[in-house]
């Protein structure tokens, strides 16, 4: 008997047992693939939608006078903003860092701009932990390179962030130099250290793995994910470098990593040697590497300087020199004192370096020409430097510049969105455009009014009920081409009316949506659409995609977005958009008003036709909620707050739109109703609180007009 043909069907058995929990565990992966992919989706969705009123409303104010303290504030905000969404995006880049799909977006950038603004967003971090936060550039940094400042920013972020968590006294810096250099690349090494904890010996070859941390432990001080570091020297290496750290318990620690860029400029010497020797400058810190840093740039000016402590200068005669650069070192005692009257450098011209947000000393006070925040920006120093001698520098500035953008042809756009405010925002926007807009409330409509008139554009929502955006682009595609429309429709008279209509054309479309992943992207474009915008839309990125499809019209200028004279605008927005913050002790009406001016500059008649469809949408879900709660009817008062919140966000108002939120979280957490139901009461109290307060205001208008 042949043993080994015995074996042969317990062997085949097997193997089929096998390639059957492949197959299986194959199917689960996938399964655990996608829904990792939807959570990222709706992560991705639900942390951009709060974010709408800091970006929008912060690049709204910036194109408006502002003092410089404003400004400062601002752009602190707008940066901090975008550095919060590149981080959202690096950790949803991560799996395709991983899987070698990833891949970086180079572009021409200011190199030292962007190092400075980076450091100046952990500013005021820095400065409530009592930290010194510097950001020590050489005068001969390149000052523009080639490389992807999003995730060199995303880097720094991560690094300076841990630096400034991990550090209790003393100071953060951040340093850049070229290590090597070629005809059109260089290596840059950027380094930041601190005096903090530091990290144990044993943690240190582990601290760039994923999900790794110095202390992992229940009771652990210092909150995080453990991906910071994993991301960061991911991103390092896709930029031709490398990263690594040194550090000593008790005693700091330092970050070292190197990045490839090409070289687009060399270093701006403009202003070498500008200030020829005319003046001798006192600098006056406590800190060291303050005055190794002012006294480098004063030196490349063409300042001769001299550094000194407070305490060393109490008793000195400030004769000798023209200038004092005094830091305040978080208002010391003997710092402060040599302003006060009878102190050594009393009315003596002096430019004065402090904390942010601190207002103890203000230019103008005795002899103080100019008040500069820290983290020093070198081009703020230099114009403080010019101020205080009277002499005229080229110098770029903060203030809006004014720009015109070409006129654009005019196109007649089908907007489809199922939320009437959200249409009618952004008609706001399309107008100021020179667009002209029809509306579409789902897919469904939108394949009607295709089917009965022809457009230019059209700007397709993805997140739909009835029918959503992908499948309504794939209708549209089908009969554009004359083929088969994958829905259960095709043969209706709607699609042969469609189809009859633009068998043969073909019409752009735009999709809107809050989702960010690659893949989503990816779906868009192989189902047919053009163009991509995430909300909330940004009025260049819209402009952008318009200019593709519109290009230039009579090849004049056209009024700035801003300008007061175009059609639907009021006028510029005043004192209340300067002070955003001012407003939330108002009334939700008066609230809303101050929101619309700011974002679409719409006096208060012009903002009621918006007041009045945000007053119809909220009685109707009010209604809902009201409905859904005697129910108890957890998941349909969770759509209600769905809606509400989405409202409430759009039209300014934040606080009572993540209210909403969290009752949405609940409902969708499938939580018990006697758990959701208290939450859910106080939004349908607040709601209906909304709604009356809107109601009287409306009645209020109509009397008067």
């Amino acid at each position: 008997m042949n043993t080994e043909s015995t074996h042969l069907p317990e062997n085949a058995e097997r193997l089929a047992r096998l390639v059957a929990e492949l197959d299986e565990a194959r199917r689960q992966a996938e399964a655990a693939s996608r829904v990792k992919s939807q959570f990222l989706a709706n992560f991705s969705h639900e942390i951009r939608t709060p974010m709408n009123a800091i970006i929008g409303m912060t690049d709204v104010v910036l194109n408006t006078k502002l003092g410089a303290d404003q400004r400062r504030a601002l752009n602190i905000v707008k940066t901090a903003s975008e550095a919060l969404l590149d981080l959202i995006n690096g950790v949803l880049d991560l799996s395709k860092i991983e899987a070698g799909q990833f891949e970086l977006e180079p572009r021409d950038f200011d190199l030292r701009a962007a190092i400075e603004r980076t450091v100046g967003t952990l500013g005021l971090t820095a400065a409530e932990k009592g930290l010194e936060l510097l950001c020590l550039l050489p005068c001969d940094l390149p000052r523009e390179v080639r490389g992807d400042p999003i995730r060199l920013r995303q880097i720094l972020i991560n690094l300076l962030g841990n630096a400034l968590k991990f550090t209790p006294s003393g100071h953060v810096c951040c340093s850049c130099e070229v290590a090597e250099t070629a005809e059109d690349w260089c290596l840059l090494r950027f380094r930041v250290e601190d005096t903090g904890i530091g990290i144990p010996p044993d943690k240190l070859s582990a601290i760039f793995e994923d999900f790794t941390q110095v202390d992992s432990s229940s009771t652990r001080v210092y909150g995080g994910t453990g991906l910071g570091l994993s991301i960061a020297r991911k991103l390092v290496r896709l930029m031709g470098g490398d990263i690594s750290v040194e550090s000593s318990p008790g005693h700091g620690s330092a970050f070292e990593f190197t990045a490839r860029m090409g070289l687009v400029s060399p270093a701006d010497t403009t202003h070498a040697g500008v200030f020829d020797d005319a003046a001798k400058v006192l600098v006056v810190a406590n800190n060291r590497l303050i005055r190794r840093q002012v006294r480098r740039l004063l030196e490349f000016w063409g300042l001769p300087c001299e550094t000194a402590e407070c305490m060393d200068c109490l008793g000195l005669d400030g004769g000798g020199f023209d200038l004092v650069i005094l830091d305040t070192d978080f208002g010391d005692f003997a710092c402060m004192e040599l302003m006060d009257p009878g102190g050594t450098l009393h009315d003596k011209p002096t430019i004065v370096l402090t904390q942010i947000g601190d207002r103890s000393v203000t230019a103008g006070q005795g002899g103080v020409k100019a008040v500069l925040a820290k983290p020093l920006m070198q081009d703020e120093l230099l114009k403080a430097l010019a101020g205080a001698f009277g002499l005229r520098l080229e110098l770029a500035s903060d203030e809006p510049a004014g720009e015109e953008l070409a006129r654009l042809r005019p196109l007649e756009i089908l907007l489809v969105d199922d939320v009437p405010t959200n249409r009618e925002l952004a008609e706001l926007l399309l107008r100021r455009m020179g667009q002209t807009m029809h509306h579409a409330r789902d897919g469904l409509d939108a394949l009607t009014m295709l089917g009965r008139h022809t457009y230019d554009l059209v700007f397709m929502d993805l997140q739909m009920p009835v029918m959503d955006g992908f499948t309504a682009t794939q209708v549209i595609r089908a009969c554009e081409q004359g083929r088969p429309a994958p829905t259960d429709l095709d043969g209706s008279i709607l699609i042969r009316a469609l189809r009859e209509k633009i068998a043969g054309t073909f019409t752009p479309i735009v999709a809107m949506t809050a989702h960010s992943l690659l893949e989503d992207k990816e779906r868009c474009m192989d189902i047919g659409m053009d163009a991509y915008l995430t909300k909330p839309l940004r009025a260049e990125e819209v402009y952008a995609v318009l200019g593709t499809f519109a290009g230039s019209g009579d090849g004049k200028d056209a009024p700035a977005l801003a300008d007061p004279a175009q059609p639907g605008h009021g006028g510029t927005a005043g004192d209340e958009a300067a002070a955003p913050d001012a407003a939330c002790g108002r009334g939700f009406f008066e609230r809303i008003l101050a929101a619309l001016n700011a974002q679409y500059e719409l006096e208060r008649d012009e903002a009621m036709p918006l007041v009045q469809s945000l007053f119809d949408a909220l009685k109707e879900h009010l209604a809902g909620l009201e409905v859904c709660l005697a129910g108890s009817d957890v998941a349909g008062a969770g759509r209600h707050a769905h809606a509400v919140k989405g409202l409430l966000l759009n039209m300014g108002l934040t606080p009572e739109g993540l209210a909403a939120k969290a009752v949405e979280d609940l409902a969708r957490a499938g939580t018990d109703f006697e758990t959701f139901s208290p939450a859910a009461g106080s939004l349908l109290d607040l709601t209906a609180g909304i709604t009356a307060e809107l109601r009287s205001a409306l009645n209020d208008h109509k009397e008067a007009t």
